[in-house]
């Protein structure tokens, strides 16, 4: 690419042993040799290779300094997370934003059965930052979690009240002993322990949020529940609502192709019924549905 004068940036992937190769250092050599400034070696430093490990097999010593040796300007990422929901690139692709840390990290993390049930991470953290801007007046949340968001909505002016929906006892107990009290806003918080689907009984609001999911695999049956029962008073914004259907319009366009039902199910159990009514959907509204998330949630009101 440079050679040829494109303006291209080329991202190589490799293990760290596979940089036990003498081809890997002849690459780095050229890389430096040639000025390749658009060039961008990702190394999987996780100190393993199929053999065993590596300083039993063939020990690399110092590989950052090594490759600063070559002419290669190094960052140590620690922790790489998926920093944004993600992005359509258009034609069915779409990208996920990715982050790192240059050091090590202490993050807020309960587990529950070998599983992390909740956590407060880059990525939560920036995902909410756009319906946090929106957040005004009386709101809702739908969720607790560790209590992020009711923290940061408590602290704008132009929030008057926090209602948190969760009828979790133990995430209800373990918020209120341990968090709420450190909160400078705690007296805008008010915590319900109700069935969040039950939420509008305790409204007006005027701004909802709802983030009941742990990931898109429950979230989308969750998000299909509440779409309709979305009110049309006041503004309403779900956790990672575009990456929820950047990874369901990749199952409609497969239906759109021909793929079976079937075969689409069984990769997908969670979303086996809402796949099953949107597939006695006509053809023209499933393609609707991939292109915004108003869209979306009219098809699954409908749905």
């Amino acid at each position: 690419a440079k050679k040829l004068g494109k303006d291209t940036k080329v991202f190589v992937l490799c293990g760290d042993g596979e940089c036990q190769e003498g081809q890997i250092w002849e690459a780095f050599m050229s890389a430096a040799h040639y000025k390749l400034d658009n060039l961008t070696v990702l190394i999987d430093n996780n100190g393993l290779q199929i053999d065993g490990s590596n300083d039993e097999v063939m020990s690399l010593g110092d590989l950052p300094a090594k490759l600063r040796a070559f002419g290669f300007e190094t960052i140590e990422a620690h922790a790489l997370f998926a920093s944004a929901d993600k992005t359509s690139l258009g034609e069915g692709k779409d990208i996920s934003p990715l982050g790192y840390f240059s050091h090590s990290f202490r993050f807020p993390c309960i587990q529950k059965a070998g599983r992390t049930w909740m956590s407060l991470v880059p990525h939560e953290i920036e995902t909410m930052k756009e319906p946090l801007g929106k957040a005004s007046g009386r709101v809702a949340v739908l969720g607790l979690g560790l209590g992020y968001f009711a923290f940061a909505a408590s602290q704008k002016e132009e929030v008057s009240e926090v209602v948190v929906f969760e009828k979790d006892p133990a995430i209800i107990a373990l918020f209120q002993t341990h968090l709420l009290p450190r909160f400078p806003r705690k007296d805008k918080i008010r915590i319900l322990k109700k069935d969040a689907l039950d939420y509008l009984k305790d409204g007006p609001f005027d701004f909802v949020f709802a983030d009941l999911w742990h990931d898109v695999d429950d979230g989308l049956p969750l998000y299909e529940k509440l779409v309709k029962i979305e009110p049309s008073t006041c503004p309403v914004s779900y956790w990672i609502e575009d990456t929820i259907r950047l990874v369901f319009a990749r199952f409609l366009l497969l239906l759109e192709l021909g793929e079976p039902l079937e075969s689409l199910v069984q990769e997908m159990p969670e979303w086996g019924e809402i796949l099953e009514k949107c597939a006695r959907l006509p053809l023209e509204e499933r393609k609707s549905a991939q292109k915004d998330n108003a869209s979306l949630r009219a098809l699954l009101s409908k749905a």
